[in-house]
């Protein structure tokens, strides 16, 4: 089945920008990065270890210190070596329990991070597709009830300016019949 590139995406609502992109979310200079984990917050797999190692033990030791956390939760940490200034850890897994993880919890905890990001007062943040990995949502699926999250929260007042969909890079390319999912409904 032949395949197209899902292209990057800049979408102007209200006086804020959402993006979808693909990038290593340990890189981007944003206020806030997003880490798709367990209810341990074990850090142990997927985007939480790429944020570990880029953002240093530290980063660890302050996540495990707040778990375990209730599914759908979301922890607050420095983030430590990296550019953002944050760490919101959503945990999207219980390993007890691996069908607990739905398109429901993912838009929640999307929508946790966002006012979050209000009630502290930032105005950037960079989510990866959560509940990808190990949770075993489909990417699409994932990502979808993201962009629709974020865009609804951006139609409100908000302090954000800036909200980026950071799809690791290895997502540049998906089935043709998936790519018209990621722009409906923005």
């Amino acid at each position: 089945m032949p395949g197209s590139p899902l292209r990057p995406f800049r979408r102007t609502i209200n006086r804020s920008t959402l993006r979808l992109d693909f990038f290593d979310i340990t890189t981007l200079d944003v206020d806030v990065v997003v880490s798709s984990d367990d209810v341990g917050l074990s850090m142990g797999a997927g985007v939480a270890r790429a944020i570990l190692g880029a953002g240093g033990e530290s980063v660890g030791r302050e996540a495990r210190a707040q778990a375990p956390l209730p599914l759908g939760g979301v922890a607050v940490t420095a983030a430590g070596r990296m550019p953002a200034k944050r760490v919101f850890h959503a945990a999207v897994l219980d390993p007890a329990d691996r069908d607990s993880t739905t398109v429901d919890l993912v838009t929640g905890v999307t929508g946790r991070c966002l006012e979050l990001c209000d009630g502290m007062g930032y105005r950037s943040i960079a989510f990866p597709a959560l509940a990808t990995g190990a949770a075993r949502l489909s990417l699409e699926r994932s990502a979808v009830a993201m962009l629709v999250e974020i865009a609804s929260h951006l139609r409100a007042r908000t302090s954000l300016r800036t909200v980026v969909l950071a799809l690791y890079p290895r997502f540049a390319h998906v089935p043709r019949e998936l790519a018209p999912r990621f722009y409906s409904g923005l």
